[in-house]
């Protein structure tokens, strides 16, 4: 089991590189989805920090670095499509619906501690999305599902963003 996180990582990279062609080939874009389809979404990062929130007790910051201006996105089964969402439309479909936001997803994040290269599969709740196009860095308020969490800096990171509901011209929850 010591090639897990690369094994992890090479997922997630595999994962990114069928999106991109399934993108290339025309693939729809969420304006194209079939309206009610559940939506799940990856985002890649080159590094991230956890930092508490001083704004929040029991909160975190986490801050995705060299972040693809990229989300990639694909629907549960039976429909099956995928394709590529700016992350700056994602972030704002995300601050725009108040439905998300009181009841924010779960995310994996799967990534590694830079300072000792220890692998890091965590569950956590993210909210209030803020996107900086120019630095390439994303912020989420995050929660964690599983008690406390350390303060520290990591390596490539790729987060799994669970489903919203794409209503034709918006995200949310349920049918």
């Amino acid at each position: 089991m010591k090639n897990r996180p690369q094994l992890s990582l090479l997922i997630a990279l595999v994962i990114n590189v069928f999106f991109a062609s399934a993108a290339m080939a025309n693939m729809p874009s969420p304006a194209g989805l079939p309206k009610n389809c559940q939506v799940l979404f990856v985002q890649v990062a080159k590094q991230a920090e956890l930092a508490p929130n001083p704004n929040q007790p029991n909160s975190y910051n986490l801050i995705l670095k060299s972040v693809d201006p990229y989300t990639s996105y694909f629907t549960d089964r039976p429909n099956r499509f995928t394709g590529l969402l700016s992350t700056a439309n994602f972030v704002s479909f995300w601050q725009n619906e108040v439905d998300i936001q009181k009841t924010p997803p779960n995310v994996a994040i799967e990534t590694s501690n830079l300072k000792n290269g220890q692998r890091i599969n965590q569950v956590l709740v993210l909210s209030n999305p803020t996107y900086d196009a120019k630095k390439h860095v994303i912020t989420y308020t995050a929660k964690s599902l599983e008690g406390p969490l350390q303060p520290m800096n990591f390596g490539y990171t790729v987060l799994f963003i669970d489903d919203m509901v794409w209503h034709g011209n918006k995200f949310g929850h349920g049918k």
